[in-house]
C-alpha cells in the first residue's frame, strides 16, 4: 500500500542537481562610499563586491533570486579584472626634466642626455567616486635635456677681445682675407645656476670674419699713414679726358702709399691704394655758358617716404631740371649744359591725379565718451564718426594719412551695438499672474500665462543703458518651480492598504513590496490659495505586514516534534543532543476577510534536539562484539591477576539505520566485566568458533556446533549443495574458505 503525504522541502537535497556552478559576471566592483570607493585605494583588500550567476538545470525552472548572488572580493587595481581600468586619464609631464640637486650632474652643462633627471607626471581622475591623491602623481627618471634644464642657467655669451687672425698661412698677413670667416673669437658667459655650472660650459671659441678696418680691426696697428704720390690725374679716356670737362667732378685718380709695421708682414696690395679725386678745371671756362632756366614743375623724389602722394607738401625734397646755352667757340660737354636742383614740392600740382573717390569703411561708430558712448543710447542722432578711405592711383604710391578721413554720422544702434551684449538669461523662475484662476498654486501648469524676467550682460567698452539690459517675456508656468513654497509637506492618512484583489490581497503576502496604496494630504501655504486637487494624492507604498495584517491571524501552535538538520555534523544521530540546532513546525489560523497566504500560516522555529525522541528508530539493539579485556596498565594488566573481579571492559556495538547516518560514538559502548583467569571455554569467547550463524553448544571442556540451515561441518564451515540428476538426488558438502580471525 502506498500513500503520498505533505513534507517539508529540503532545498539542499531537492535541488542538488538543479543548478550549474556559480560564475563571475563582470569584475570586482569597488564600494560606492568610503575611502575604498576612491580609485587607487585598498588594492588587494577584500572590500569589493562580485556579482555571480549560475544556470538553471531544473526541469520545472528555478527561482530568479536563486540564480544570482553577490560575494565579497579583493579589489584589483591592475591587470585583468582591473576595477580602475577607466579611472584615470593618461599620465602627462609637469614641467621639464629636473637635474639632481647634488653631485656632478647637478651642475649646468653636465650629463646632457644622461638618464639621471626626475620628471613629475600627473593624470586626471575620471572615476565617479574620485581617486586617491597618491594615485594621481608619480615621479619618473628621465634624460636631462640641457636646452630645457639649463634654459636660465647662463648669461649671454660676450666677446673677449677682437677676432684674431690665424697665426700661419696667407691669412696671417695684415691686409689679407679681409671679411673672410677664418679668424677665431673667444666668448664667455656668466653662471646663474643655483648648483653652479661646469667650467667648460662657460667658454667657447667661435669662427669669425677677420676685420681689416673699423672697430675690432685686426690690422689696427699694422700700417703707417697713407701719403699722396703726385697730383690728381684725369682719366686717360672718355669725355673727362678732355680739358674743360668734368670740372670739380670726382673722376680723377690719386695714388697713395703707406709703410708696413705688422710682425707677420703685410700683403703688397695692402700698402698701395688709388683714390677718386675732384678734377680742378682751368678758369678759361668762366664765360662759356648762358644763365640756367627751369624746365617743367618741381617733381617728387622717385623713392622714399616723400615719393608718396600727399606727403612732404612744401618741403624742399623735390627736384627741378634747369638748362643753359653754350657760348664757347669749341662747344661744351652735354652734361655741363643741364643741372637738377632741390625744390619745394607743391602737392596741388604734384598729386593732381593721384587718388580715387572716398568710400565708407565699416559702420558709424559711437563716441568713445559721454552719454552717447553707451550701447542703446542716442540711436539715430548725428554724434557718431564714420571712417572713409580712397584708393591710391599714384605710380609711386600715397601716404597712409592722405587715404583716410573721419566724418560725423548718425548712430545706427543695430549696427553700432551688434556685439555690445551677451545673451539674454532668465532671472528667477516663471512667475504666476497675481490675479485670476491661474494665480492659484497647482493651476494652469504648463500654460503660457506666466511672466519671465530676462537680463543680459553688457560687453561694450563704454557701458550700456540700464533699459537695454532687461526685458520681460510671457512664459509657460512650471508648477514645480512656481509652487515650490506653496504647500506644506505631504503627510500619510492611515496605513498602507493592501490591494483589494489578486495574490497581494492575501494576508502575509507581498510584505515590503510596493503594491499597496497610501492616501496623503498637504496644507496650502500660497497667498492666492491652492486648487483642491493639488492638496491630495494617492501613492503606491510598500505593504507593512505588521500593520496591514494586525488582526489577520490566530496564535501559533506547535505541530510536530523537533527535527535534526538534514546536513552537517548535527544531522548524524547521536550528535548535538540538547543543542538548539533543530527545527520545529508551528501553525496558526487565518482571520482575514480576503484570506491568508499559505506561507504566512506556518513558521519554523529553532529547538533543542532531544536525542531520545529524534533518534528513536536510528539504531539496532547493542550486541556483544568483543571479549572481556584487561586494562592496559595497572595491577590487573598482567594475566592471571584480579580473577573474577569487575576490572575488565567488554565492547558492544550496534548498526545505524538513520537516513542521514549516525555519529561514530553512538554506535559503540563499553561495559565493565569480570576478568576470567585460566581456561575459558570456547563458547564463552567472542567470536564463538561456530561459523555462518551456528550455535556453540558446551560439551564439557569441549563443544559442538549446531549449524544453521544449509551449513554443516564441525564449525559449520561447509555449505550444503543439492544436485538433481534424473530421479536421483545427491547431497554434498562443499567446503568454504575459513572465516577470518577476529581481533
Amino acid at each position: 500500500m502506498t500513500r503520498t503525504v505533505a513534507c517539508k522541502v529540503r532545498c539542499r537535497e531537492a535541488d542538488a542537481n538543479a543548478y550549474g556552478p556559480f560564475g563571475n559576471v563582470g569584475i570586482c566592483q569597488r564600494p560606492t562610499t568610503g575611502d575604498c570607493a576612491l580609485a587607487g585605494n585598498c588594492c588587494g583588500e577584500r572590500v569589493g563586491t562580485q556579482t555571480q550567476t549560475r544556470s538553471c538545470q531544473a526541469n520545472n525552472g528555478c527561482n530568479a533570486a536563486s540564480l544570482t548572488r553577490i560575494v565579497a572580493c579583493p579589489v584589483r587595481c591592475f591587470g585583468s579584472g582591473n576595477a580602475d581600468a577607466n579611472a584615470y586619464g593618461p599620465f602627462q609631464s609637469q614641467g621639464i626634466c629636473q637635474r639632481p640637486s647634488t653631485g656632478d650632474c647637478s651642475l649646468a652643462g653636465n650629463c646632457c642626455g644622461d638618464r639621471v633627471g626626475t620628471q613629475v607626471e600627473t593624470r586626471s581622475c575620471q572615476a565617479a567616486n574620485g581617486c586617491s591623491a597618491g594615485s594621481l602623481t608619480r615621479t619618473v627618471t628621465c634624460p636631462v635635456t640641457c636646452a630645457d634644464a639649463d634654459a636660465n642657467a647662463y648669461g649671454p655669451y660676450s666677446n673677449q677681445g677682437i677676432c684674431q687672425r690665424p697665426s700661419t698661412g696667407t691669412c696671417a698677413l695684415a691686409g689679407n682675407c679681409c671679411g673672410e670667416r677664418v679668424g677665431t673669437q673667444v666668448q664667455t658667459r656668466a653662471c646663474k645656476a643655483n648648483n653652479g655650472c661646469s667650467a667648460e660650459s662657460l667658454t667657447r671659441n667661435v669662427v669669425c670674419p677677420v676685420r681689416c678696418t673699423g672697430a675690432g680691426d685686426a690690422d689696427a696697428n699694422a700700417y703707417g699713414p697713407y701719403a699722396s704720390q703726385g697730383i690728381c690725374e684725369r682719366p686717360s679716356t672718355g669725355t673727362c679726358a678732355l680739358a674743360g670737362n668734368c670740372c670739380g667732378e670726382r673722376v680723377g685718380t690719386q695714388v697713395q702709399t703707406r709703410s708696413c709695421k705688422a710682425a707677420n708682414g703685410c700683403s703688397a696690395e695692402s700698402l698701395t691704394r688709388t683714390l677718386v679725386c675732384p678734377v680742378t678745371c682751368a678758369d678759361s671756362d668762366a664765360n662759356a655758358y648762358g644763365p640756367y632756366a627751369s624746365q617743367g614743375i618741381c617733381r617728387r623724389p622717385s623713392t622714399g617716404n616723400c615719393a608718396l602722394a600727399g606727403n612732404c607738401c612744401g618741403e624742399r625734397v623735390g627736384s627741378q631740371t634747369q638748362v643753359r646755352s653754350c657760348k664757347a667757340a669749341n662747344g661744351c660737354s652735354a652734361s655741363s649744359l643741364t643741372r637738377v636742383l632741390v625744390c619745394p614740392v607743391t602737392c596741388a600740382d604734384a598729386d593732381a591725379n593721384a587718388y580715387g573717390l572716398y568710400e565708407n569703411q565699416g559702420i558709424c561708430q559711437r563716441p568713445s565718451s559721454g552719454a552717447c558712448s553707451q550701447a542703446g543710447s542716442c540711436c539715430g542722432e548725428r554724434v557718431g564718426s564714420q571712417t572713409q578711405t580712397r584708393s591710391c592711383q599714384a605710380a609711386n604710391g600715397c601716404s597712409a594719412a592722405s587715404l583716410t578721413r573721419i566724418l560725423t554720422c548718425p548712430v545706427t544702434c543695430a549696427d553700432a551695438d551688434a556685439n555690445a551684449y551677451g545673451l539674454y538669461e532668465n532671472q528667477g523662475i516663471c512667475q504666476r499672474p497675481t490675479s485670476g484662476a491661474c494665480s492659484q498654486a497647482g493651476s494652469c501648469c504648463g500654460e503660457r500665462v506666466g511672466s519671465q524676467t530676462q537680463t543680459r550682460s553688457c560687453q561694450a567698452n563704454n557701458g550700456c543703458t540700464a533699459a537695454s539690459l532687461t526685458r520681460i517675456l510671457t512664459c509657460p508656468v512650471t508648477c514645480a518651480d512656481a509652487d515650490a513654497n506653496a504647500f506644506g509637506p505631504y503627510e500619510n492618512q492611515g496605513i498602507c492598504q493592501r490591494p483589494a484583489s489578486g495574490d497581494c490581497a492575501l494576508a502575509g503576502n507581498c510584505c515590503g513590496e510596493r503594491v499597496g496604496t497610501q492616501t496623503q494630504t498637504r496644507a496650502c501655504n500660497a497667498n492666492n490659495g491652492c486648487t483642491a486637487a493639488s492638496l491630495t494624492r494617492t501613492v503606491t507604498c510598500p505593504v507593512t505586514c505588521a500593520e496591514a495584517d494586525a488582526n489577520a491571524f490566530g496564535a501559533y501552535g506547535k505541530a510536530g516534534e523537533c527535527k535534526r538538520p538534514t546536513t552537517g555534523n548535527c544531522a548524524l544521530a547521536g550528535n548535538c543532543c540538547g543543542e538548539n540546532v533543530g527545527t520545529e513546525l508551528h501553525v496558526r489560523g487565518c482571520n482575514a476577510a480576503n484570506g491568508c497566504s499559505a506561507a504566512s500560516l506556518q513558521r519554523i522555529f529553532a529547538c533543542p534536539i532531544r536525542c531520545d525522541e529524534a533518534d528513536a528508530n536510528a539504531y539496532t539493539p547493542f550486541e556483544r562484539s568483543g571479549n572481556c579485556e584487561r586494562p592496559s596498565t595497572g595491577e590487573c594488566s598482567e594475566e592471571e591477576t584480579c580473577c573474577s573481579q569487575p576490572k575488565g571492559t567488554m565492547k558492544y556495538t550496534r548498526s545505524c539505520q538513520a537516513v542521514n547516518g549516525c555519529a561514530a560514538h553512538a554506535l559503540e559502548r563499553h561495559f565493565t566485566c569480570n576478568l576470567r583467569c585460566g581456561y575459558v571455554h570456547p563458547c564463552l569467547r567472542f567470536p564463538n568458533p561456530c561459523e555462518n550463524g551456528g550455535t556453540c553448544v558446551r560439551d564439557g571442556e569441549s563443544h559442538t556446533c549446531s549449524c544453521a540451515g544449509g551449513w554443516s561441518g564441525h564449525h559449520c564451515e561447509l555449505r550444503i549443495t543439492t544436485t538433481t540428476q534424473a530421479a536421483t538426488t545427491t547431497t554434498e558438502a562443499e567446503p568454504v574458505p575459513p572465516a577470518q580471525d577476529h581481533p
